[in-house]
């Protein structure tokens, strides 16, 4: 009993020193896992912590003193529908959604996003 209660305590520890010192959950591995029709708000959120702006079909991600953005779209039901990786550091942008002509709603996300 007294063994399981150390190991709790040294498990709880190490996640109090993690997220205390800056473990940024906004890692392009993880923006990797997420899977369009099939992740939804809730793996997301497990993913990347709280996002910096949220939008009822979008959720917006920001790390200005990195130069990245990431963008997720969601569909009625709360799935991912489109994401977007924007590093702009890396000069990396990248899409889920194929590239074609913009809509008037998509331009204006992207001027936002800047």
């Amino acid at each position: 009993m007294q063994r399981t209660a150390k190991c709790f305590f040294a498990l709880v520890s190490l996640m109090l020193i993690t997220t205390q010192f800056g473990c940024d959950p906004l890692t392009r591995n993880r923006y990797d896992l997420l899977q369009i029709d099939a992740s939804d708000k809730t793996d997301v959120e497990l993913s990347f912590g709280k996002p910096t702006v949220r939008h009822p079909n979008q959720w917006i991600y920001q790390r200005s003193g990195k130069h990245l953005n990431v963008i997720v779209d969601f569909d009625s039901s709360g799935r991912t529908t489109r994401k977007q990786w924007i590093d702009a550091t890396a000069n990396e942008w990248n899409d889920s959604e194929p590239a074609g002509d913009l809509s008037t709603r998509e331009s204006i996300r992207i001027r936002t996003v800047r």
